[in-house]
Parts: structure tokens; sequence; C-alpha cells
């Protein structure tokens, strides 16, 4: 991904954000005259996460996905394995519209596919988000402890 489209997607994604404040603000600011509906059930919501179906991956894989299902229950999360070129594989599905939400490969492929533009890095993403960084701060100081034990 190039500098000046991350530029773009950083621009969108500020307008979004600035959009959803002033809905919300505004909806906060306003009583209801009547009770709400009751409630429909939402349409159920899919992650794929394209990875290898392979020990140790898989197990790792297995544990992050318990962890997200149960503070997500409304996700259903469905494993599509690497059968074969994961760059191959992801070229394929990004030129048929049918691209997971998520790419768990080995860290030696992300930056060709990165390069390739099949993949988004998130780092800059991830350093914005303070929930994620408190946890990794978190996490590191939990295993530096480990560590001196």
């Amino acid at each position: 991904m190039t500098k000046q489209s991350l530029g773009a997607a950083r621009k969108r994604l500020t307008s979004l954000l600035s959009a959803f404040t002033v809905l919300v603000t505004v909806a906060c600011s306003m009583t209801p005259a009547t009770p709400p509906p009751t409630a429909t059930p939402a349409e159920p919501v899919e992650l794929r996460i394209y990875t290898f179906d392979v020990p140790p991956i898989k197990d790792v894989v297995d544990i992050a996905v318990k962890a997200f299902k149960d503070s997500h229950p409304g996700v259903d999360v469905k494993l599509v394995p690497i059968a074969g070129d994961p760059t191959q594989e992801i070229a394929s599905m990004a030129a048929s519209n049918s691209m997971p939400d998520v790419v768990w490969t080995i860290d030696a492929m992300t930056p060709s596919l990165v390069d390739a533009g099949l993949l988004l890095d998130m780092r800059e993403m991830a350093n914005i988000d303070r929930a994620l960084q408190a946890r990794r701060h978190q996490s590191r100081r939990t295993l530096r402890r480990q560590r001196a034990q």
C-alpha cells in the first residue's frame, strides 16, 4: 500500500469517525416519544480467517479463535485453510472478490503480500488503538515477570 493511498484511507476513516460522532451526539440528545420496538436479531456475522491448517499454527489459531468467540459471541468464525502457495491463492481470491477478512500466515510471507497490494499493513492503525496498546504493554510486563522468575 502506498503512502498516498494510506493517507486517503486515513482521511476516509477520519471523515467516517467524525460523521459517526455527530450521529451519536444527536442520537444521545434526543428523547424518544414512544418506547423503542423490540429488537430483532441482527444478521449473523461471519469472520473468515485464511491460515495454515497444520500444528503448531492451527493450535495457536484455535486458542485465538476461542478467545475471540468468547468476547464476540455473535460472530461466526470460519477458518479457510491454505492449500497451496499463499501468494497465488490470495491473488486469486482478490481477483474473484472473495478475500478473507483476516490472513494469518508466517511472517516471512507478509512483506511480499503487502508489496503485491494483497494485504493492508495495519501497524499504523494498531498504533492508534489505545486499548490494543494497553494490552500489548500488559503482555510485555507479564512476559518480563515470567522470564525473571
